[in-house]
């Protein structure tokens, strides 16, 4: 499977990675059309204390991002090897941390 990269350098932290083996990991994934900004600013109001990291999508539209296409005027569920590509680009980036979390959570909408 191909897998649609993420932009490292777009990743807005609470903390420092470095304070991912001691703490959750909550990764924030933003709605079609919007970006890494838009969740961001509930995380002081999170409990548990996690380390927070809110990703930008993968590709690009006019005025914010998407994690898929989706076919204007369409409904239903997106093409399954996009979906599939855009959450292997999250493993990847996940992998790729410098420090492994102590657990991960996910939490987003569209």
């Amino acid at each position: 499977m191909t897998a649609l990269p993420l932009d490292p350098d777009a990743v807005l932290w609470s903390a420092s990675p470095a304070e991912l083996g001691d703490r959750p990991l909550l990764v924030l994934l933003h709605g079609y059309g919007s970006h890494e900004g838009d969740l961001f600013g509930l995380s002081p109001y999170l409990p548990l204390g996690p380390v927070v990291a809110s990703l930008r999508a993968p590709i690009a539209l006019q005025g914010g991002f998407a994690w898929f296409p989706i076919v204007p005027g369409s409904t239903g569920d997106p093409d399954p090897d996009a979906a599939d590509a855009a959450a292997q680009g999250v493993l990847d980036w996940l992998d790729a941390l410098p420090v492994r979390p102590r657990s991960v959570g996910l939490l987003g909408f569209s």
